[in-house]
């Protein structure tokens, strides 16, 4: 039997390790400037495999990103390294919009979703697709010429995308833009996509709940289509104005 009082500071002490309530900021900095000097170099399964060093989600939940970590113990990873950490935020800024929010969201409407992370690919019952991409912020070395570019959009064939757009240093999220992929102006290789107010204002949605709105408002259109069709097939409509013409020439 374990002491209640014992139990109890142990219980404590796990809350607080999970919370990081007892680590400042500079000590996390800290953990994180040995661990670069003991290995050379840093990465995120670098950091998720030392025991010494809180996990790697840790760090990107109290600065904003690995990235920013990085630059504030003074480590500029390779291009190559520097390629892998942005995919890795990438994949967890999408996986959190979309499954924490978007799919919960949906599901608690009673409304069936799934999401494919391989593709970054959001099935929504009534027949909506929504392919999701994140728009981060680069430069050529001047601050004043900043833009938005999405790296590589996963899947092209759903009907809408959801572009994250994230602030000027990528920390956080700045806004969203949701918008038929067939309208996405891509780059002559159709590999990249530059975002800007010019090119989507109007699409602009400052929060997830504007974004879940949109969605709905979409879904219920979605859903209209559907039933056209379902009760005037094609071939049935065809029928229909070719029997009106008869008439009119007659």
């Amino acid at each position: 039997m374990v002491e209640p009082r014992l139990f109890a500071k142990t219980q404590k002490r796990l809350a607080q390790v999970a919370n990081n309530k007892q680590e400042t900021d500079q000590q996390l900095l800290d953990s994180l400037a040995d661990l670069l000097r003991r290995k050379g170099r840093l990465s995120v399964h670098i950091i998720a495999a030392a025991k010494t060093v809180p996990h790697p989600s840790v760090y990107t939940k109290r600065f904003g990103s690995l990235m920013k970590d990085y630059e504030l113990v003074g480590y500029r990873p390779s291009t190559r390294y520097r390629f892998m950490e942005v995919a890795v935020e990438i994949d967890r800024t999408i996986c959190s919009v979309v499954d924490d929010d978007i799919i919960i969201n949906l599901t608690g409407r009673g409304v069936n979703a799934s999401f494919l992370q391989e593709l970054y690919f959001v099935t929504i019952s009534g027949g909506l697709t929504v392919s999701v991409a994140v728009a981060r912020s680069v430069s050529d070395g001047d601050v004043r010429a900043r833009r938005w570019e999405v790296r590589k959009l996963k899947y092209q064939k759903a009907a809408l995308t959801l572009l994250i757009r994230m602030d000027h240093g990528n920390n956080c999220i700045q806004d969203y833009f949701l918008l038929p992929t067939a309208a996405l102006p891509l780059t002559k290789d159709r590999k990249k996509l530059r975002a800007s107010d010019h090119l989507f204002g109007r699409m602009r949605l400052d929060s997830l709940e504007a974004v879940m709105a949109a969605l709905y408002g979409r879904l219920r259109v979605s859903r209209e289509q559907s039933t056209i069709t379902r009760a005037h097939p094609p071939s049935i409509q065809n029928e229909t104005a070719t029997s009106r013409a008869s008439r009119t020439r007659h």
